[in-house]
């Protein structure tokens, strides 16, 4: 059987599409190969559980170090890859570059995921046409970026669209996660969940709905789930009481808090063109347990969310507008749930990677 050589630089848990992908490719019955920079033992175990053959370069709490050992596991694996007919699968754009030197050198077949627009980010543009002009198959997961990159870079053909939904597996619960679970429900109050990075120097602002909330009276938490902004945290604390924090859960795993929520947001500032037409996991992740969702009214969740009226678009800076939009969702609450279920279960991810693999000939 031809092999998928997936290479990516960091850990799968920072990205879920990734786990997704390979995944399908086990479940399809492909042969792979991860080489990767960096895994966590919750990572391992997910691999592992696939059945998943991975390389993982030496840990090093040395950044530089870190990635010349992931360059050197590159070099040492890229000998094994049999180039007319195994597939190189390039995890990422950031993946990209530490690969140039052999998939552009030898200017052999790959695909690439590239999940961002990067059009904040001028000095990174040129590097991104190169990867992506000399691509197979390029993966997205938004439409309308599919035609941003067709457009700016000139490319042969339209790259290929993945959403980021997840497919859903069974993995073990850390007894830290429990006990996450078991203080949410002891709360008794209604679960207002954002997930991700969160705060101004973010693009995802959350200060008109804590604003919003406190004028709801105590209805409701919020809890974010996300990599630690301490600052950040204390000023949303201090607009609003009912703030909680449980850090990052490394996936699937995080989907078992999500359970706990009742309602999920997703929002992003006006200030790229990679946020307006955004590709969150969050709303499939959301749908995939019925979670009516709280979305700002750009063109990435208007036209998935709002579409499917699986939530509420709105402006996102106003407090009457957030307001508004809970209070609906409350009395409409079912009716939200089960689009939200739909916008999740209508994405067949199996058969896109089935296609897409078809193409290449697998």
């Amino acid at each position: 059987m031809k092999k998928v050589y997936y290479f990516l630089r960091t850990d799968i848990s920072t990205l879920p599409p990734v786990i997704t992908q390979l995944y399908a490719l086990n479940k399809l019955g492909y042969k792979v190969c991860l080489v990767v920079g960096e895994l966590c033992k919750e990572s391992k175990a997910i691999l592992n559980g696939f059945n998943i053959e991975y390389y993982c370069a030496k840990e090093n709490s040395n950044k530089l170090k870190k990635l010349i050992s992931y360059i050197k596991l590159i070099k040492q694996v890229k000998k094994n890859i049999d180039y007319k007919n195994d597939l190189i699968w390039i995890g990422s754009f950031d993946t990209g570059l530490y690969c140039s030197h052999f998939i552009l050198k030898r200017k052999c077949k790959y695909y690439v995921n590239i999940f961002e627009l990067y059009d904040q980010f001028p000095k990174l543009q040129k590097k991104l046409k190169h990867i992506c002009r000399n691509a197979e198959q390029v993966i997205v997961p938004e439409i309308n970026r599919a035609y941003f990159l067709k457009f700016k870079y000139g490319l042969n053909k339209l790259p290929y669209v993945i959403p980021n939904k997840p497919l859903l597996f069974d993995s073990e619960i850390s007894n830290e996660t429990k006990k996450i679970i078991d203080n949410l429900k002891s709360l008794k109050k209604r679960i207002i969940l954002f997930q991700g990075w969160f705060g101004k120097k973010y693009g995802r602002d959350l200060t008109p709905i804590l604003y919003a909330l406190k004028e709801l009276q105590k209805e409701y938490v919020l809890l974010l789930m996300g990599p630690k902004n301490d600052e950040e945290y204390n000023f949303y604390k201090s607009i609003y009481d009912d703030v909680l924090y449980c850090g990052f859960i490394v996936p699937p795993e995080h989907l078992s808090i999500m359970k706990e929520a009742y309602i999920g947001i997703a929002c992003y500032d006006e200030n790229s063109l990679n946020n307006i037409y955004c590709a969150p996991n969050k709303i499939y992740e959301y749908g995939s347990i019925g979670l009516p969702m709280l979305c700002n009214d750009i063109p990435g969740l208007r036209f998935t969310v709002g579409f499917h009226n699986a939530g509420e678009c709105i402006d996102i800076n106003s407090r009457e507008a957030i307001k508004n939009a809970i209070l609906k969702i409350s009395d409409n609450y079912d009716y939200y749930s089960s689009n939200s279920k739909k916008l999740y279960e209508e994405i067949d991810i199996l058969q896109l990677i089935k296609d897409l693999m078809n193409g290449w000939g697998m």
